[in-house]
Order: structure tokens, then C-alpha cells, then sequence
């Protein structure tokens, strides 16, 4: 197992360093990033629209609730995937706000015909009436269909030990480097691995030549440096058409891999 010397750096030095590997970086993608025990937006609809057919004031303030509840579901996960969990605490328009500046398009109708209801109801004690209950769930439904986000889960830049050892990467026992040249023909000096396995994600930069890792805590972040990093991460080659960075160059979009495969060979690699 091999053994890296670490050393805590500034968030600013970290998003430097990944603005370095811009003309060599291959993003891949974790799937099934969310919590599986959380309830899906698929099921606060579903809620919604039973409290709807009920029809009864119980029924319509339920779903008037629910079709919040699962565009705001919707919207937190959004942020959690991007690595923007430090906004999670602030309100909806904020957040709404800061998702619109990664790229991420919220129709304005979501705020005041799902959000804004929902909180006349709960600070004003009003009864709720079937024609603002129909408006929440119909926008509910075609704003968790028409928010997508091609771009979440990011894991790693240039971490090409993954895509060439594909699945069988979780049988292996020795590591064979994190960006070895024997197995990649983007090699690049330093890599970058964003561990959101653990209970406070890091963002680390892998020199494998030195053996040694820089490394920043995500929650160090100022809420600034938060939605750039973001939006460094997001600069990518969708779908190989290459379109530029707003940094000058162009990421490569490399494979998506359960999180079993990144854990393992997080261990397999000695941190």
C-alpha cells in the first residue's frame, strides 16, 4: 500500500490547482449519489396527488405540502450533487439563485405558485383552496421533469485508473496509480479525487510522482468559492462536442461508476 504525504491547503489553492489540469482533466461521475433512504420527489407527488383527490381541506393543504416538498427535495439534492451542501441552510430563493449561477434553469413559477403557497399556509394559518392545490401539483409535475442536470455527482478529474480497470477494479488488490501512464493516454502529473465518502467531503489533489496529497476540506469553502468550484467542475466536454470551459480549455466526460468502485479504490490507494 502506498503512502502519500498530505498537507491542508486553502480552498483557493485547490481551485488554482484544478484550473491547471483544464486541458488534460476526464470528469467521471458517481451514480446513486443520493441517499437511498430518503424519500424521492417520484413519491412527494404521488402524496400530492392524493391529498388533491381527497379534496377535503386536510387533502388540499396535503398537497400543497407535498408538491413542495418534492420540488424542494428536488432542488437539495441538486445542490448536494454539485458539492454545495453549505447553502442547503439558506431559503429557497437563495438557493434557487445560486443553482441558476451553476447553470441549473428554475422556472420563477416554482417560487410563487408551489414555494410561496406552501408558506402562506404554515406562517398565515389560511385555508387552502382546490384551485392554488391544482396549481402546485401541476407545476410540481412538470418542474421535477423539466429540472435536469446532466453534470452532478462529479467525482474526479483525470482519476483514469477507473476507467480502464472499468468493473473489475473492485477485485483488485494492488493499486495501480492514479493517473498511471500505463494506463491512460491523458497522463498528467496531478489528479484530483472530491472524497464525499466521508462525513465532511474533501477535495484532494494527487501528485502521484511525489507521492503527496493537498488537500481541503469542502466545508472550508467560503459560500463564494463554493459556487465557483461548482462551476470549475461543471466546465466540461458534454457529450464530446467540445465545448470550451469558461477556463480556457475543455474537460473530457469520462465513465460513471457506482459508489462501491470509488470507496475501493479509495482504500485499495492507502486514504
Amino acid at each position: 500500500m502506498k503512502t502519500y504525504v498530505t498537507q491542508e491547503v486553502r480552498p483557493k489553492d485547490i481551485m488554482i490547482g484544478v484550473e491547471m489540469l483544464k486541458d488534460t482533466a476526464i470528469i467521471h461521475k458517481c451514480l446513486d449519489f443520493e441517499e437511498k433512504r430518503l424519500i424521492s420527489s417520484k413519491t412527494y407527488l404521488e402524496w400530492a396527488q392524493c391529498g388533491y383527490d381527497e379534496a377535503s381541506n386536510y387533502g388540499l393543504n396535503s398537497c400543497i405540502s407535498n408538491a413542495k416538498l418534492a420540488v424542494c427535495s428536488k432542488l437539495d439534492n441538486l445542490l448536494i450533487t454539485n458539492h454545495l451542501g453549505k447553502i442547503l441552510k439558506k431559503n429557497y430563493p437563495h438557493k434557487i439563485e445560486v443553482l441558476e449561477k451553476i447553470g441549473i434553469s428554475i422556472p420563477p413559477v416554482v417560487h410563487e405558485l408551489i414555494i410561496e403557497p406552501r408558506n402562506e399556509l404554515e406562517h398565515r394559518y389560511s385555508l387552502p383552496d382546490r384551485k392554488r392545490a391544482r396549481n402546485a401539483l401541476d407545476v410540481a409535475k412538470l418542474a421535477i421533469s423539466g429540472i435536469s442536470d446532466e453534470f452532478g455527482r462529479i467525482i474526479a478529474l483525470n482519476w483514469t485508473a477507473i476507467m480502464f480497470l472499468g468493473l473489475a477494479v473492485e477485485e483488485a488488490t494492488e493499486f495501480p496509480g492514479w493517473n498511471s501512464k500505463e494506463y491512460s493516454r491523458w497522463s498528467a502529473e496531478t489528479v484530483l479525487f472530491i472524497d464525499v465518502f466521508n462525513k465532511v467531503p474533501k477535495a484532494l489533489l494527487i501528485n502521484e510522482a511525489s507521492q503527496e496529497i493537498r488537500f481541503a476540506s469542502l466545508d472550508r469553502f467560503s459560500t463564494e468559492e463554493t459556487i465557483t468550484f461548482a462551476q470549475i467542475l461543471r466546465s466540461i466536454d458534454q457529450y464530446g462536442k467540445g465545448v470550451p470551459s469558461r477556463l480556457g480549455g475543455t474537460f473530457r466526460q469520462g465513465a460513471s461508476h457506482r459508489p462501491e468502485i470509488y470507496k475501493h479504490l479509495r482504500n485499495v490507494a492507502g486514504f
